[in-house]
């Protein structure tokens, strides 16, 4: 288990057999075997300069990329246990970035930025290869499960399509019905659901049809919690979707699809499926292997 005094902000459940990890603003990433039972911590390594507030597994499990309010980010790899910073992407004025993505085909790295810009950085060289812009700030990515197409939301209420094989242009847009400020995206592994939460605590869950469609009505909005949603995570088999708020505790809610139901009992103590962390939603990873 994870120090109760440790303010844990991202946690990682890798896509082959290896270790879990967790991360947070004590500047330290803890390696786990979990097996439920002991779930022994295999090895901590603490970055001195660096508050974590985004990390994840990269190269199919093979390294961990971590970043935080600071103009660099650490790249870790578990195979030789060798640290590697990342000192600035160059190019860029941005003095934080914490808010970090990858795609699902590792090809890149992907930061919010400054003025609507999110930036895409090669996961193989770790240098700039370019941004995309948007109207307002940007406050959220995802991807179609392919990584060709990147979703991108923020301060607008409006969500972008970009398509990362054509000189990263965007090919569509829509309006989330409702939103002043999007703040989290998830779309589902098998492209069937897109997920928009907003800063009101409102979570609109589409079909696929937003992704043509300008104006597109939702086929369910959430509307059980008040506070600006901050993650969503659809289960690999996009049965079931959290989504949560770090502002207020036990703002978590699990929605079964495709009824888009509300589960009335959750959340509630000894849940197994989902990494959870003094009762405050900050983090979600799923655990493929469960049905």
């Amino acid at each position: 288990h994870v120090d109760a005094l440790c303010h844990v902000l991202a946690c990682g459940m890798p896509p082959v057999l290896s270790p879990r990890f967790t991360a947070g603003l004590d500047k330290t990433l803890r390696l786990f075997q979990v097996d439920g039972k002991v779930n022994s911590l295999l090895q901590s390594v603490f970055f001195p300069d660096l508050p974590i507030n985004s990390a994840m597994f990269t190269k199919q499990g093979a390294e961990i990329a971590l970043s935080g309010r600071r103009k660099f980010f650490y790249i870790y790899d578990l195979q030789t246990g060798r640290v590697r910073k990342i000192h600035e992407v160059q190019g860029r004025k941005e003095k934080s970035f914490e808010h970090m993505y990858a795609s699902p085909d590792d090809k890149y790295l992907v930061f919010t930025g400054l003025d609507g810009d999110v930036v895409l950085v090669s996961n193989q060289t770790k240098h700039s290869v370019g941004h995309v812009k948007m109207n307002g700030s940007a406050r959220a990515v995802s991807f179609l499960n392919d990584g060709t197409r990147m979703l991108t939301a923020g301060g607008e209420g409006k969500v972008y399509v970009w398509d990362l094989r054509h000189q990263k242009r965007c090919v569509h847009a829509f309006v989330d019905e409702g939103a002043v400020s999007c703040t989290s995206l998830a779309v589902a592994a098998n492209n069937a659901y897109v997920a928009v939460g907003q800063d009101t605590g409102v979570v609109n869950i589409y079909d696929d049809t937003c992704l043509t469609t300008g104006t597109p009505v939702p086929r369910k909005a959430v509307m059980n919690l008040t506070t600006g949603i901050h993650r969503m995570e659809f289960h690999p088999d996009a049965q079931m979707l959290a989504i949560g708020s770090r502002v207020k505790k036990d703002a978590f809610r699990l929605v079964h699809l495709p009824s888009c139901t509300v589960f009335k009992n959750w959340p509630a103590g000894g849940a197994c499926m989902l990494s959870w962390v003094s009762t405050r939603m900050v983090v979600v990873a799923w655990r493929a292997i469960l049905r």
